[in-house]
């Protein structure tokens, strides 16, 4: 094994373990846990769209829970896919580009490439821009099924991304056919094999008609946000990269991925979607013989500053698997104990009722009883299909005249000054129709217990 390659492979390495590190640490969004728990119910055989809601593509859940069913159905193999997928990623740009600078960004971006299913998407848009790269008529075929892929895995990337094959190839409609055919083709079998599962329709509302829901809720929620200076910095490189599709017909492909900030505008979507294009810009500066060392220092540098601005480092050996999802995350952790804690304490006070989780840590409850997630335990805005929260209410209204009910709420998304994605109408619905129950046996203050009466 020639130095060339021996280093080329342990960059691969390094960036594994970044990503892995901040997936398995340092990412303690909601996210994180909410594209996990689904995954890991797709695993147990749960039925996407119908026994759960969510408003993604199935492609990548249903990948995803492949793994967890073969390798172990916790955290660590979810977060070892994940970053996988990353290095995917710098994979195709060093093999389009073998002397690219990007490794910098991705130790900067980290924070963002975390982002699952939208990284995968990332890695299924980078897959397409190489083949349409190597300007190959064998690979047109193959250009229509990632194109399928990618629609099914975020249906707003995967029709703008159809446009630059329009847009570069008008006048070749042959290789528009090739595409067009496989894209069809392999599309009709996925829509074929969610029909004959049932699951058709629960994908039809959830991520075609709620999309109209949350588009509204999403705008509203960031909106407040100060990102105006993202936002203009995303206008401007659309601007030059429409003025530069001349000199390059692949700008097309760059300004088609920008819709991934589109409609949630905050720093994670809009920064996830300009980075193919300050890849674009970091490679094509002159450079001279030693910058590419200068940029993976610099990369290495940067890593290295942030572990040293953390102050615990005790996560690096602390492993729970107690709760068997297999955590080294302190907040996740924490959270398990404390859920274990209410869980135990309702399941001996209220055996006999209908539980629902109103809050953010809703997944960690059922995580936690072992039992499987319905559509009530994620009651974001914009994620329970068309005119959601109004079908959500009267369904509840039924489910409690027939059976008993109880609610957990969470005080503190209440006193947030910034209430986002939990449906704050259910939870309302929720304070005004049922009766508050005094659980003097919990011992977290911000715990809310309603109950049907």
């Amino acid at each position: 094994m020639n130095k060339v390659k021996k280093k080329e492979i342990l960059s691969y390495l390094f960036l594994f373990l970044v990503i892995f590190i901040y997936n398995s640490i340092f990412d303690t969004t909601y996210d994180h846990i909410i594209d996990f728990t689904h995954c890991y119910s797709i695993s147990n055989g749960l039925k996407i769209y119908q026994d759960f809601n969510i408003v993604i593509g199935p492609i990548y859940p249903i990948f995803v829970s492949l793994f967890l069913m073969i390798l172990g159905k916790n955290l660590l193999v979810f977060n070892i896919i994940n970053s996988l997928f990353v290095v995917g990623i710098y994979r195709i740009i060093k093999k389009d580009n073998p002397n690219s600078l990007s490794l910098l960004l991705f130790i900067l971006f980290q924070n963002v490439l975390i982002a699952k299913y939208n990284t995968f998407s990332l890695l299924l848009f980078y897959i397409i821009y190489y083949l349409e790269k190597k300007e190959d008529e064998k690979q047109d075929y193959l250009i229509g099924i990632f194109l399928s892929l990618l629609f099914f895995t975020k249906i707003s990337i995967g029709i703008f991304l159809i446009i630059p094959t329009l847009l570069i190839h008008y006048k070749n409609p042959k290789k528009i056919r090739k595409r067009f055919l496989s894209f069809i083709l392999l599309s009709s079998i996925i829509l074929f094999l969610l029909l004959i599962t049932n699951i058709l329709p629960g994908f039809m509302n959830y991520t075609i008609l709620g999309l109209f829901d949350f588009r509204n809720s999403t705008s509203s929620i960031h909106g407040t946000h100060n990102f105006n200076f993202l936002i203009i910095v995303l206008i401007i490189i659309g601007i030059y990269l429409f003025f530069h599709r001349k000199k390059d017909k692949m700008s097309w492909y760059l300004i088609s991925f920008l819709i991934m900030s589109y409609p949630i505008f905050d720093t994670t979507h809009i920064l996830l979607a300009i980075f193919p294009t300050l890849v674009y810009f970091i490679d094509t500066i002159p450079r001279k013989e030693n910058t590419e060392n200068i940029f993976k220092g610099l990369a290495i540098l940067s890593y290295v500053l942030v572990l040293f601005t953390i102050k615990d480092h005790s996560y690096l050996t602390k492993m729970d698997c107690k709760h068997k999802y297999c955590s080294n995350n302190n907040i996740y952790n924490e959270t398990f104990q404390n859920v274990h804690i209410i869980n135990s304490i309702l399941e001996k006070k209220y055996q006999n009722y209908r539980k629902f989780y109103f809050n953010y840590d809703a997944y960690f409850y059922k995580l936690d009883l072992k039992e499987n997630i319905n559509k009530y335990d994620f009651i974001w805005e914009g994620n329970m299909g068309y005119q959601g929260e109004e079908n959500y209410q009267k369904e509840i209204h039924n489910i409690c005249q027939k059976e008993k009910c109880l609610f957990v709420l969470d005080n503190r998304m209440m006193n947030q000054k910034k209430k986002e994605s939990i449906s704050m109408k259910l939870i309302q619905y929720v304070r005004n129709n049922y009766q508050k129950e005094l659980v003097s046996e919990i011992p977290y203050q911000n715990i809310e217990i309603l109950k049907s009466e």
